[in-house]
């Protein structure tokens, strides 16, 4: 009940509260690649710890955010507030570069998602290139066999939020909005 409140209010003032969460999630993801990539054979596990908790909060703050709570037999719709918002953004995005971003980080997980790689792509394509950029760390970290730096508590908030988006932005029903 408290993440639906969260999601709620942070949709309630969703221009301040999801470019917070994206460098948030960005920073974390990129602590975790560097902890990674650190050539050091010590694991300060404190720090991984934090930065794991703190990345499945994000996970699920942000899926609250973007998505609203439904029951079993109700159809899934993108939250009226994500979609006035992301009406908004049109005139400063570049539909090419919220495509080719999404792309690069499939083709090259180490790509920095820095301000001026982000710069004219939607924050809600921000937030999920962000997801899909800590879901490509996870995969690196699995293909070097550093499962060490795997939570799996991150694990399961990480597939929580892509199938929730998956179910809210994918599978939905376009005679049920009006724009």
């Amino acid at each position: 009940e408290q993440l639906i409140c969260i999601g709620l209010f942070g949709r309630h003032i969703i221009d301040y509260a999801l470019p917070l969460l994206i460098r948030l999630l960005i920073d974390r993801t990129k602590k975790l690649y560097n902890m990674m990539n650190n050539s050091s054979s010590n694991i300060n596990t404190n720090i991984l710890d934090r930065i794991n908790d703190d990345l499945h909060w994000l996970l699920l703050i942000c899926g609250h955010v973007l998505t609203e709570e439904y029951d079993s037999d109700e159809q899934k719709t993108i939250p009226e507030a994500i979609m006035n918002f992301s009406s908004e953004q049109v005139k400063y995005c570049d539909l090419n570069k919220c495509v080719q971003i999404a792309q690069h980080i499939l083709q090259q997980s180490q790509l920095e998602l820095s301000d001026e790689v982000m710069q004219g792509v939607s924050p809600i394509t921000q937030c999920l290139v962000a997801v899909l950029k800590l879901s490509e760390t996870e995969r690196h970290l699995c293909h070097k066999g550093q499962f060490e730096y795997i939570s799996v508590q991150v694990a399961v908030s990480l597939t929580w939020f892509i199938r929730r988006l998956a179910a809210n932005y994918l599978g939905f029903d376009e005679q049920s909005y009006k724009d």
